[in-house]
């Protein structure tokens, strides 16, 4: 879902691939659903922690998610995906919490952390 993402210091950036996937597609819509944003933002944060730590995103395993939405996304105007790793430290578990934002149009539609587990894939 993530088109050219690009990593500039401890942060990942991506546009946004709007594509008809027929599961999170499945009826018309006038704006970008949250299921989409949020998988573009974990797959933002796996890439994000994969960067930062040199752990391969498939070593990492979504634990826990909290997301707020300010604005409907909408799919007739880019929208950049940022992982943010300025405040990601991984504690003594493997756990490390990456913040994403959602930008469209010069402002934050939506935000969400992404809680991350090093070494529990496949749980």
């Amino acid at each position: 879902m993530l088109l050219d993402p690009v990593t500039e210091g401890r942060q990942v950036r991506a546009r946004l691939l709007v594509a008809g996937h027929p599961s999170l597609f499945d009826h018309a819509q006038d704006h970008v659903p949250g299921m989409v944003l949020m998988e573009a933002g974990r797959q933002t944060a796996l890439l994000t922690a994969e960067e930062l730590f040199g752990a391969p995103a498939a070593s990492w395993s979504l634990t826990g998610l909290e997301a707020s939405f300010g604005a409907y996304a909408e799919l007739d105007e880019p929208l950049t995906v940022i992982g943010d790793g300025h405040e990601g430290a991984a504690d003594a578990a493997g756990t490390v919490s990456v913040p994403v934002t959602f930008e469209q149009g010069g402002r934050g539609v939506a935000r969400a952390v992404f809680r991350l587990e090093r070494g529990s894939a496949g749980r």
